[in-house]
Parts: C-alpha cells; structure tokens; sequence
C-alpha cells in the first residue's frame, strides 16, 4: 500500500508536469507545426518535451513520455488507482484529478478507451453516481481540442496513420524471416509490430 501511495504521488507530480508544460507550449508558441524557433533560455527549459526532438510535430500532453498515447493511457491507469486509494486518504484525490486532466488533454484514443472501461467498471462494481464524470471530461476535452483532434475521433479509420502498413510489414517478415527478422529499424506506430519486423517470432514470444 505504501509503494502504491508512493506511485500515484509521484504520478500527479508528472501529470501536474505535463500539464503546465502543454499550457506554456500553447501559450508561447500556439501549438503551431513546424515548432517556432524559441528566443529565451527559460522558454527552452519549459518547454523541452516538445523541443527535445522527440514530439517534433504533436501538439497534446505528453508530460515525461513524450507520447501522447503512452502518457494518456498511463494516467488513466494511475487515476484510476488514486480514485481506490483515495477511500483511506482523501488527499490522494487531488493527484487522481491531475492524472484525469492530463489523460483526457492528450486526445489518445486509447487513453480514452481505457478512461471509457476503468470508468464503466467502477460505475458497475461501485456506483453509478460515477458516471457523472462524463459531462465534466468531455467539456474539458472541448476546451483545447484542435480541428486535427474533432478529425481524429470522427474519422477513426481515416486515421490510422501507418499502424496498418506496420502490420503488414511484420505479418510479411513472420512468413519470410521468420526466426531472424530485418534487424534494427526506424519508427514503428505500433512496438509489437516493430518487434516481430526486427526479430521475428523469437522476439515477438
């Protein structure tokens, strides 16, 4: 229990992280692609996720990840811990808000299933009075969501991005290599696809 406390603590201190390095993001730059060049030192140290190379064209909370969906899944999980920890100690609900806000402010599709799951379990094992979060989330989604995000989750088949042509490249090297793989690769949008593509069946087992 006290690594569990330990865990959504240090997790709301990410979140909070993530948060506050979004919101300068947006405020100094307006999430604008191709990043702007920046002028100051301390515009640089606060917003050094979205400028250290890794999240060269994303405009959501990525917090520590830096990646949207890895980051949105991940606070859900954690929310949803604090939420249960939170019967013994209310105080570890101001770190469940924080993970909530930054989970839904990452736009992940897949945070957003898990978000929709964790909230459905609870609201069937717990209470149903949970289910009130609903209206409270989608407001705050509404409140920084950018064209690209409405597309998103309107268009779900229409953007995939290469998460298709990353399976079918590693069903391909399963057939054909399928004991040694292609070797070290570039970006994958899916990492169980990249791992069958670099080293078959041996490392997707």
């Amino acid at each position: 229990r006290r690594l569990m406390l330990w865990v959504t603590g240090s997790a709301g201190l990410a979140a909070l992280y993530g948060i506050v390095t979004y919101l300068a993001f947006l405020a100094i730059t307006g999430g604008q692609r191709p990043r702007p060049a920046l002028t100051e030192d301390w515009q640089h140290w606060l917003l050094y996720p979205y400028y250290n190379g890794a999240y060269p064209r994303g405009w959501r909370v990525i917090g520590t990840f830096f990646n949207d969906n890895y980051f949105g899944v991940w606070c859900f999980a954690i929310a949803f811990l604090a939420w249960q920890l939170s019967r013994e100690r209310k105080q570890i609900l101001v770190c469940g808000g924080l993970l909530f806000v930054a989970g839904l402010w990452t736009y992940s599709r897949s945070a957003m299933a898990g978000f929709l799951v964790g909230l459905l379990y609870l609201a069937v094992s717990q209470s149903r009075r949970l289910l009130w979060i609903l209206p409270p989330a989608i407001l705050l989604m509404l409140l920084l969501a950018r064209p690209a995000d409405y597309y998103r989750f309107l268009h779900p088949v229409d953007t995939i991005g290469g998460r298709l042509v990353s399976v079918q490249r590693a069903i391909d090297t399963l057939v054909h290599q399928p004991l040694t793989g292609h070797g070290p690769s570039g970006l994958f949008d899916l990492a169980y696809a990249k791992v069958a593509y670099e080293l078959g069946w041996p490392g997707l087992l």
